[in-house]
């Protein structure tokens, strides 16, 4: 049955099916290539006689040495414009080599067999081999060490990764694989759209990392990029990688009319969804249903089954949490035609090729029209034409979208952004090129940006700069790259049959504590688990199999806690703040549902620990006289909403990189409030750039509202698709007075200057003592101050026992002495004791573990606890995490050295040589007072490091 007869059946049902549309389709055009004989060839025996307008067009790019970015729709051959250049290169030069980078492992392994059946046709040889090539192998983390260590040693032309084994496998080990950088031509970034928000800062950085491996190696390769359709696809591409592109934007595909159904429920959207798709299926149409959750996705594919209205036709669910294994067997089953409906969440919107679709179900608007193009072109891959329905939820915005059909089909692609400079992803990922290849003055990949986030990394002792300035070293841990994740990972439980002791599934922490509570109907590809247990310790989910008439659905609460004010200041009548917060996400108890109708059955408390992050944000604290005005909740909430909108035009990030909040009354400040706060674990510095940009970004709010023709609130201005309250309440009119009044005593901040701030640095503190920078004493008033022992640590049984070591002789040094110099013997000590009460300051080399550990059986405790005493080893530990003896440090920094050492002086004193023994002691104080007086003239000291003297700063 033709799809024009489902459309029809869909007509009949005039109330639902509230707007009726078509895109019209066009006719293919094709370009003028010369093709190797080869690759016409092996084209040839695929059915492709001729190549689209789009794909000449990359192949003539490519050819010229350009890197090229793809922007043409969904399914309409971006691979074959990279293949096939790449291939030809191979073929006339078999040592070329390129990367191809994927965000999904799925995407590798559906890519892979792809070429694999293309390069099968071109019946590549190995030389001296009989055997057919192995052009491509993926490297990701389900690859086996085994294949890992062997395509190292060997490695293919091509290789698939992913950004996240890139960033932990390849380029910290590039030695590694310099046989293969070396030759790299081209580098792939398939699906490049998916890289926004933070993990585009984080893939945008790992990029730029791997042009200096590059570098490094002589290899200056080709860039190529394949994106979904985009508002910005130049400029985002650009800064995703780092190199000007050549754009590739018209299609020659041939697109076929495709149909465009709006669908209004009068009862459940669920219901419908479930309805239509059956209906898809049962006559003969290649059928996908989107959902918006794995608990919908599962649902609607249990009442599929239960209906069985689709006649002999297989139907499946397909989301994350599925075995690697059942997820490529689903994927296979559907290319092969076996499938002939899925219902998926947003696991199978990227272009792994399922095979050719009739019809997509849209249940609910997926939160962006780039997703919803991505979602739609799912369909109509072959030579018919296909329809596409969105179905309505029943909260605010998707009722607008459905009420304004024909406005919504006009709205533009979003332009996406990518900040690789955000603040503190750039300085974790520039400690990690520092370790792969020491950063230079003038990076090409860096230039100028590098130098004040390089300053910072110095001053936290994780990066260290060479002598002449001009070259930067790791200084941290061997390999930092193993501290940063590019995603949010959780950690995975196992979802385990209690009667086949299988694991059936898995499940990150975030999700376990909404899908796998004790009494959880945990469903999976429409079979029903009881959650008996939540094993926290094991990381487990026992679960047995069921049949039941209900689903269940968490109940739950969030707050944000208040930890500390990092900023605060007075604008506008209101209290603008930054600072650490906690964010609780608390499930409270869990909800039973009719399984067919979702009418509620009952309520059941639970005990569950809570999910807690502590993290960054801002928020305005509000006077209280405004929470008598009516509608004001809904006004508060309206200004979260667009603030959260606007945030992305003001601070590089996605919408879904921060969260909200916003309360009449909160109990930490116990003012009405609106919090902001980066969605990471320890804050990405979002807020904190938004902080200074507040002003600005409430101004725009005020206009971005007034400025919608609405008369209530829409999608366009104060309607959010990810409201966790169903956007409710909302009022436009309270939130256009409060705003109004707020406003019009802010001051505008120059964008430049913001863009431009200085990096603010924590000063660094030292154990007990004050922070060397509140000191400041003029050095003339400082005491220098060293020791010398009776006996070694050996013979006192070890370095636990320093307080038997007995004081030999000490030596002070004091600029507003008249003698400069005292010399102390053991009979001396109140001489000495009352000197150093007296002290300003005193400073010593490892004065605090040591000096004064030796001193502390002729003294008081308190008096020596309470001594104003600064340790130049201390500080040199803190920011190094290791010890640099006093000797290397005086070396490196003033070229010269001890004249002995502490064996010796124990010698001298047994010999009673009290001669050497002071003048070595007196030596080691003037070696200490000069290192300190260079640090304080310098603003750093030397030491060496990896065969270079390396500055490290200090603020003494």
């Amino acid at each position: 049955m033709d799809i024009i007869d489902y459309i029809k059946y869909i007509e009949r049902n005039d109330e639902n099916a509230v707007y009726i549309d078509s895109i019209k389709g066009n006719e293919a055009k094709y370009g003028d290539v010369k093709l190797h004989p080869s690759i016409k060839k092996a084209l040839a025996s695929k059915g492709i006689e001729k190549l689209y307008s789009h794909q000449a067009e990359a192949i003539r790019l490519i050819r010229d040495g350009r890197s090229v970015a793809i922007t043409t729709p969904s399914a309409s051959g971006k691979t074959y414009c990279f293949n096939i250049p790449i291939l030809e290169t191979i073929i006339s030069d078999p040592q070329a080599k390129a990367l191809y980078i994927y965000p999904l492992k799925a995407l590798a392994q559906d890519q892979l067999k792809n070429l694999n059946e293309l390069v099968k046709s071109l019946r590549l040889k190995v030389e001296g081999s009989n055997q057919d090539y192995e052009i491509a192998k993926i490297y990701d983390g389900d690859t086996n060490s085994y294949q890992r260590t062997k395509i190292k040693n060997d490695p293919p032309n091509i290789i698939m990764t992913n950004p996240d084994m890139l960033h932990l496998g390849l380029l910290p080990f590039h030695e590694q694989w310099s046989g293969f950088f070396s030759n790299l031509k081209y580098v792939v970034i398939d699906e490049a759209h998916y890289y926004y928000g933070v993990l585009g800062s984080h893939v945008a950085n790992v990029i730029r990392r791997l042009r200096r491996v590059l570098k490094h190696y002589g290899a200056n390769p080709q860039f190529i990029a394949c994106s979904a359709t985009l508002a910005n696809p130049e400029e985002f591409i650009e800064r995703l990688a780092g190199v000007p592109f050549s754009a590739v934007k018209e299609s020659g595909y041939p697109n076929y009319t495709k149909h465009l159904v709006f669908w209004k429920t009068t009862g459940s959207a669920y219901a419908d969804a479930e309805s239509l798709f059956s209906e898809s299926v049962k006559r003969g149409l290649k059928t996908i249903l989107f959902a918006k959750s794995r608990l919908v996705t599962e649902l609607i594919h249990t009442w599929v089954k239960m209906g069985a209205r689709t006649g002999k036709e297989k139907v499946s669910a397909y989301r994350a949490g599925y075995l690697a294994d059942e997820r490529r067997e689903i994927e296979s089953e559907l290319f092969g035609g076996n499938i002939s409906g899925v219902i998926s969440t947003s696991a199978l919107e990227l272009g792994v090729d399922i095979g050719k679709l009739d019809v997509c179900i849209l249940l609910g608007y997926p939160g962006s029209m780039m997703s919803f193009f991505q979602r739609i072109g799912r369909v109509g891959r072959r030579d018919k034409e296909s329809l596409a329905v969105m179905i309505a939820l029943e909260e605010p915005l998707n009722q607008y979208l459905i009420a304004h059909a024909e406005d919504f089909l006009k709205r533009e692609v979003e332009a996406i952004v990518v900040d690789p400079y955000n603040r503190e992803i750039f300085k974790k990922h520039l400690q990690c090129a520092a370790s792969e290849v020491p950063l230079e003055d003038g990076d090409d990949c860096y230039g100028q940006k590098m130098l004040p986030a390089l300053k910072e990394l110095c001053r936290d002792g994780l990066v260290a700069q060479s002598d002449t300035g001009t070259k930067w070293f790791n200084q941290g841990k061997r390999h930092p790259q193993r501290d940063i994740s590019l995603r949010s990972v959780d950690e995975q439980y196992s979802i385990i049959d209690e009667g086949t002791g299988k694991t059936i599934g898995t499940a990150e922490t975030s999700r376990v504590f909404y899908e796998c509570y004790e009494g959880a109907i945990y469903l999976h590809r429409a079979e029903q688990y009881l959650v008996r247990k939540l094993d926290f310790a094991n990381k487990n989910v026992l679960a047995g199999k069921v049949i039941v008439d209900y689903y269940t659905g968490d109940l739950g609460r969030e707050d944000i806690a208040v930890l500390s004010r990092i900023g605060s200041r007075q604008a506008g009548g209101l209290s603008l703040n930054y600072g650490e917060v906690i964010v609780t996400k608390q499930v409270t108890g869990y909800a039973k549902k009719q399984l067919r109708t979702g009418r509620l059955i009952s309520k059941h408390a639970l005990d569950m620990p809570p999910l807690k992050f502590t993290t960054k944000a801002l928020w305005l604290e509000i006077p209280s006289r405004y929470s008598e005005e009516p509608d004001f909740p809904g006004g508060l909430h309206a200004i979260e909403h667009a603030v959260i909108s606007l945030f992305p035009l003001f601070v590089l990030c996605d919408r879904n990189d921060i969260g909200g909040m916003s309360t009449p009354l909160d109990t930490d400040t116990g003012k009405p409030c609106i919090f902001v706060y980066d969605a990471y674990p320890g804050g990405v510095g979002l807020a904190e750039t938004a902080y200074h940009r507040i002003e600005n970004i409430l101004r725009e709010a005020y206009r971005f509202i007034a400025g919608c023709e609405c008369d209530d609130g829409c999608p366009s201005c104060i309607q959010d698709p990810r409201c966790g309250n169903n956007n409710k309440p909302l009022s436009k009119d309270m939130a256009l007075r409060l705003l109004e009044g707020w406003t019009q005593n802010l001051d505008v901040m120059d964008p430049a200057s913001m863009d431009d701030r200085e990096i603010k640095v924590s000063p660094v503190r030292a154990g007990k003592i004050k922070a060397v920078e509140e000191i400041k004493i003029p050095v003339d008033e400082i005491l220098f101050y060293d020791l010398e022992t009776q006996k070694s640590a050996e013979q006192v049984g070890g370095w636990d026992n320093k307080h038997l070591m007995k004081m030999s002789v000490s030596v002070a040094c004091c600029g507003s002495w008249k003698e400069k110099f005292r010399v102390y013997r053991e009979e001396d000590i109140r001489k000495l004791m009352k000197d150093l009460r007296a002290a300003k300051l005193i400073v010593g080399f490892n004065i605090i573990n040591f000096d004064l550990e030796v001193l502390r059986p002729y003294m008081n405790n308190g008096d020596l606890d309470s001594l104003p005493v600064f340790d130049i080893l201390k500080t040199v530990y803190e920011k190094l995490r290791r010890r640099i003896s006093l000797n290397s440090l005086a070396m490196a920094t003033l070229e010269k050295g001890k004249m002995a050492d502490g064996l010796q002086a124990i010698t001298w004193f047994e010999q009673g040589d009290f001669d050497n023994l002071i003048t070595y002691c007196r030596a080691d104080v003037e070696l200490t007072r000069d290192l300190f007086k260079f640090g304080r003239d310098n603003g750093y000291i030397k030491f060496e490091y990896q065969s270079e003297r390396v500055r490290l700063p200090v603020e003494w």
